[in-house]
């Protein structure tokens, strides 16, 4: 598996399950987190150097219709998917030391 394959795939099982206003965004995230594995740059600018995909982050980006929530819980989804076949997992707790 090249390195690009292996970005995406890793975009799709940390990403895939979010649930976002809209399946379109769902995808532009899963494509946007698997380019950005791939190809990480400070400037969105950098990251994304063909105009149409950078166009495509920077509306993703601005879009105040998707909620960060969304984002955050497949994130912990994935963690937690991860986590099944561990003996043993510690979880931090905010607000306590």
């Amino acid at each position: 598996m090249n390195t690009q394959t292996a970005c995406l795939a890793w975009a799709e099982e940390e990403f895939g399950s979010a649930q976002l206003n809209d399946r379109r965004n769902e995808v532009r995230l899963v494509s946007m987190a698997g380019t950005l594995a791939h190809n990480a740059h400070v400037l969105v600018a950098s990251s994304f150097p063909n105009m149409t995909e950078r166009e495509a982050a920077y509306d993703f980006l601005e879009n105040d219709r998707i909620a960060p929530q969304g984002i955050t819980r497949a994130c912990a989804c994935a963690t937690a998917r991860r986590s099944w076949s561990w003996d043993q997992a510690w979880a931090r707790t905010p607000g306590l030391a």
